[in-house]
């Protein structure tokens, strides 16, 4: 961590690498890493230390490899693993929703929480289950390189490594048809 003066290495409890990290407008910053997740805190005599959330994660869940991504989501932080997502609200057991098979990105996008599911494709989380996003069975085992927003209302913009960019309006999908998206398949 950088304090605008000195660098500060700070070492995880079981020496893993982190995977992800995020700081909230309030200043609170959120760590992922292999098997661990928690955030930052100032110790009394003003240095950071890493706080672990794990103890409020329920028992059997607390096995989950790395932490891919960390984001915000309806006054909750989520951390996102292959296995599964973790939703964290101060002070209160975390909530853990299951991957239907295997997470491979998450996004936030305009308030929405995306998964890229090994074989349901993108779902969305509503804040109770995970629901199939309509219409983008075509994009099931691709690489989703980022979720974006698009336009105005409901629309997302779908960037895949394979084939291009895609726009979701809410019920259909269709290839984003400019000449720069040709350029940006790679192989």
């Amino acid at each position: 961590v950088y304090d605008g003066v000195q660098w500060q290495v700070y070492k995880m409890p079981n020496l893993s690498m982190v995977r992800s990290v995020y700081a909230d407008y309030t200043g609170e910053v959120y760590i992922g890493a292999y098997n661990e997740l928690g955030k930052m805190v100032y110790s009394e005599n003003g240095k950071m230390t890493f706080s672990s959330l794990k103890n409020l994660i329920p028992e059997e869940y607390r096995n989950f490899d790395d932490v891919w991504g960390i984001f915000p989501f309806r006054n909750r932080i989520v951390f996102q693993s292959y296995n599964a997502a973790y939703f964290y609200s101060k002070e209160s057991p975390v909530s853990v929703v299951d991957a239907p098979s295997r997470f491979q990105s998450a996004y936030s996008v305009g308030g929405r929480l995306i998964f890229n599911d090994d074989e349901k494709g993108l779902v969305e989380y509503n804040g109770n289950e995970l629901v199939e996003l309509n219409g983008c069975n075509a994009l099931i085992g691709q690489a989703v390189s980022s979720v974006l927003p698009y336009g105005s209302g409901n629309e997302i913009l779908i960037c895949t490594r394979r084939d291009g960019m895609f726009i979701h309006d809410g019920t259909k999908l269709r290839k984003w048809d400019i000449p720069v998206n040709k350029s940006l398949i790679k192989d």
